[in-house]
């Protein structure tokens, strides 16, 4: 019986990219959780990454810290050591605002642990005397009335204002959800975090900096300084997005992290 012909093999296809191979793990906002990232960690699964998507301690159902352990740098370290459990021991890690901030404590104390970075609506100063102020009267908000009446009025600051129905929605039902212990030690944490602008020249990851055009939290002038601070720093700026671009934009967030992550050297 004579052979059955076989289709050619594209060897190219079948080779394994090592970028593949390293997780990818997305620090989320304030006041959210790791399911802001759900169009993020789709995208990328199917792209044949592994994502990860953790919850800080009092979001996304994990029980509360005491509020005197919550800093950016306990954050960190567990991130560190949720890196250290990989097979690489490395990986791709990127922030959204809070997220951000955690991602520059880590990259200070454990630089070493980070393949390369994505920076999403973040900034890498410290709390200004009046950003102190506005958290300070946000925890006392808080405290005497919950966290339903401050949903509406975060969706409003951190939503560009053509944010459809259904995200602003979406939003303030994820901060409903999240504990108040959390939200006042995330509070906390933030107005406690050192500026990290001296660490970004001496970056050696490549590094994405996302920000939406209308974000009024973190503008993207504050991003376009990260990103000349940084010796491989790439801009993007979302149109139609405020300070969750992630969320508002999603397929043009993708886009803009696929194709940086593609033209990477690691």
């Amino acid at each position: 019986m004579p052979a059955m012909a076989r289709e050619p093999i594209e060897i190219i296809d079948l080779r394994v990219n090592r970028m593949a191979t390293l997780p990818v793990i997305l620090l989320h906002a304030f006041p959210l959780e790791g399911a802001m990232f759900e169009s993020q960690r789709v995208g990328l699964k199917r792209g044949g990454y592994d994502v990860k998507t953790p919850n800080f301690a009092g979001f996304g159902g994990r029980d509360p810290w005491p509020i005197e352990r919550y800093t950016m740098e306990a954050f960190a370290g567990e991130i560190a050591e949720l890196i250290r459990r990989q097979s690489e021991g490395r990986a791709i890690v990127g922030g959204c605002s809070m997220g951000g901030y955690v991602l520059l404590a880590l990259l200070r104390q454990w630089p070493e642990l980070v393949a390369a970075a994505m920076f999403l609506d973040t900034r890498a100063e410290a709390d200004t005397p009046a950003a102190r102020a506005s958290r300070e009267a946000a925890i006392t908000d808080v405290q005497l009335r919950g966290l339903e009446p401050v949903a509406g009025a975060t969706c409003s600051r951190l939503l560009a204002s053509a944010a459809t129905i259904a995200v602003r929605e979406e939003v303030e039902q994820m901060v409903r959800r999240q504990s108040i212990e959390g939200f006042i030690g995330g509070q906390k944490a933030m107005m406690l975090r050192r500026s990290q602008m001296d660490i970004l020249p001496d970056l050696q990851q490549q590094a994405l900096i996302i920000v939406g055009r209308e974000d009024i939290v973190t503008p993207p002038a504050v991003a376009a300084q990260m990103a000349a601070a940084m010796p491989h720093g790439e801009l993007v700026e979302i149109d139609h997005a405020g300070h969750l671009a992630c969320i508002e934009q999603p397929d043009a967030v993708n886009d803009a992290i696929f194709r940086w992550l593609k033209l990477l050297n690691l």
